[in-house]
């Protein structure tokens, strides 16, 4: 007799593990680094933290439906992807009212991506939804992908849509923010590194970095402020180069995958214990204290009329202090932003060093050429990322600006007075590390850009220059054999009674007197002679005015005399 399958709730206890313990912290770690992995929820408290993964949408819902206690009061729903989770996504919208429009938004978002035809085997190369040879190469969407039925031969979809989503998904600095009384929700671009970019970078690599959508939410559940969800796209992985080897080009799309997802990891390892100790001699930037303030609620009480820090977390408010700092360190995802600006900084110095040494006539003018161009496509990059830092600058002041907005539905998602603080500090960070760095940049490119026009012009005149020279040896060189040509032509004259008075000797002899003279007068009185021709020619326009003035005045009066004559006719 085969046994019952067993209740939505009864599988989601058996699915739940201790996070601090070993094992389960290497088995979630590895699922997270999965590409099929696609889900996982966490709850935690100071003392506890318990995780379990890829959840359907039947146990997601009893999960949302049960209560919080004091050992789990936080939990944290992440998808890694869209796809095949819109029943359980559905379910999350359906629980914190989800408007139908944010809803469709997040389930539609993978549906509205290009499906591009199948490449040529020997290049095996993941397609770039974003690329124009994705565009060129993109399948009819109402067809669905090859092979099988998809959801979209049952439901096609709208063009003006489709156009729509196209137009988002291709904007960098793309945000959205959407509240009701029980969430608040941003979607982004979030930046991370390529597999081959480190901190040892050529300048040569591009400066955008590849990026990945994702949404998160904030969430109330009864009366606090308790869960966030996070939602990610499905992975866009960048083009492998061609020179790779194809045996390498699988470890290429995990090291990618593992860049896409780092920040998300690194605040889910920070919520077990094992995790807190690893990251302890971390940089600042790796370090997440979402759990571990916790620890110190029953310490920190503080006495009678003593003033509370900063750092207090109210023993009532652990859910909504460690629900808001989990929501912020999610979006606190800068690490990419970083390797933006040191990318920046040898894009410029390497310009800078190309345009300088263009000022040499001996430098190549191929390389030259290519330094405009370079020079527009850097200016175009840092522009860009400008303008998604300035959308993150501007989701930043919404979070902490909500009444900007509907005062009723927005006063009951609160976030807890440290991760606004923590937003200001973002923000600040935003606008003096991010923003005036690239505004500095692009001045430096404008100021190099005016550099390079004002060197090529430089040594275009030089070149010019050295024309003029060239030209006026040449001039001087014939002017200088003029008269012996002509002294030979004259001596080459078949006259009968002169040719017997001429010899060798009486040639060779008027050769060196006039090829003498000719450069006495060509290098010793050649200025004279400049300065005489100039004369002349100062003399010579009036004469030539008044020429012409005198013919335009006689055929003048020939016209009207002409007139006159035909007149009394």
């Amino acid at each position: 007799m085969p046994h019952p399958e067993p209740r939505p709730r009864e599988s989601l206890f058996r699915k739940f593990r201790d996070f601090d313990d070993l094992d389960e912290y290497q088995r979630v770690l590895r699922a997270c680094h999965d590409l099929g992995s696609s889900n996982f929820v966490v709850q935690f408290g100071a003392k506890h933290a318990r995780t379990a993964t890829d959840l359907d949408a039947s146990e997601i819902k009893a999960f949302l439906a049960l209560p919080s206690t004091d050992d789990y009061p936080i939990r944290w729903i992440n998808f890694w992807n869209t796809t095949k989770q819109k029943d359980a996504i559905g379910c999350v919208g359906e629980h914190f009212g989800f408007t139908g429009r944010l809803r469709a938004s997040i389930t539609n978002w993978d549906r509205y991506k290009p499906m591009l035809k199948a490449r040529p085997p020997k290049e095996k190369r993941l397609p770039d939804p974003f690329s124009k040879e994705a565009a060129a190469t993109e399948k009819d969407l109402e067809q669905g992908p090859p092979g099988g039925t998809s959801e979209d031969s049952l439901h096609p979809l709208n063009p003006a849509e489709t156009m729509y989503f196209r137009l988002v998904q291709s904007s960098m600095n793309y945000t959205s923010i959407d509240q009701g009384q029980r969430f608040t929700c941003i979607g982004a671009n979030w930046l991370h590194n390529r597999p081959d970019l480190g901190l040892d970078m050529d300048p040569s690599a591009p400066l955008v970095p590849p990026r990945h959508w994702a949404w998160l939410v904030l969430g109330m559940s009864g009366d606090r402020t308790d869960t966030v969800i996070s939602i990610h796209e499905a992975p866009n992985f960048e083009t492998p180069p061609r020179s790779m080897p194809e045996k390498d080009r699988d470890e290429w799309r995990a090291r990618e995958l593992r860049s896409m997802r780092q920040n998300t990891v690194r605040v889910l390892t920070q919520l077990s214990r094992i995790g807190i100790d690893q990251h302890k001699d971390s940089a600042a930037l790796s370090l997440k204290a979402i759990r571990e303030p916790l620890w110190l609620v029953q310490q920190q009480q503080p006495a009678p009329g003593s003033r509370r820090s900063s750092t207090y977390v109210a023993e009532g408010r652990v859910a909504e202090v460690g629900a808001s700092n989990l929501f912020y360190y999610l979006f606190e995802d800068d690490l990419a932003a970083g390797a933006v600006l040191l990318r920046s900084e040898m894009r410029l110095r390497d310009l800078t060093k190309r345009v300088l040494r263009s000022s040499h006539l001996k430098e190549n003018k191929t390389a030259d050429t290519k330094i405009i161009p370079e020079l527009h496509k850097f200016g175009q990059d840092l522009r860009l990322m400008q303008h998604l830092f300035e959308s993150y600058k501007i989701l930043v002041q919404t979070i902490l600006d909500p009444d900007s907005g509907d005062a009723e539905t927005v006063e009951r998602v609160k976030i807890e007075q440290q991760a606004r603080d923590r937003f200001r500090r973002l923000r600040s960070r935003l606008q003096l590390i991010l923003l005036d760095k690239i505004k500095e940049c692009l001045d430096e490119k404008t100021e190099l850009s005016s550099t390079f026009f004002n060197l090529t012009a430089q040594k275009d005149s030089e070149a010019t220059a050295r024309l003029t020279r060239s030209a006026t040896v040449l001039a001087k060189l014939s002017v200088l054999f003029l008269p012996v040509s002509f002294m030979t032509s004259y001596f080459s004259v078949a006259i009968p009674d002169m040719l017997s008075s001429y010899t060798s000797r009486t040639y060779w002899g008027a050769f060196g007197v006039v090829l003498g003279i000719s450069i006495v007068c060509l290098f010793f009185f050649s200025r004279v002679l400049m300065a005489v021709t100039e004369r002349l020619e100062n003399v010579s326009e009036p004469i030539e005015r008044w020429v012409a003035q005198t013919i335009c005045v006689g055929r003048r009066r020939r016209k009207e005399k002409l007139e006159g004559e035909e007149e009394g006719e």
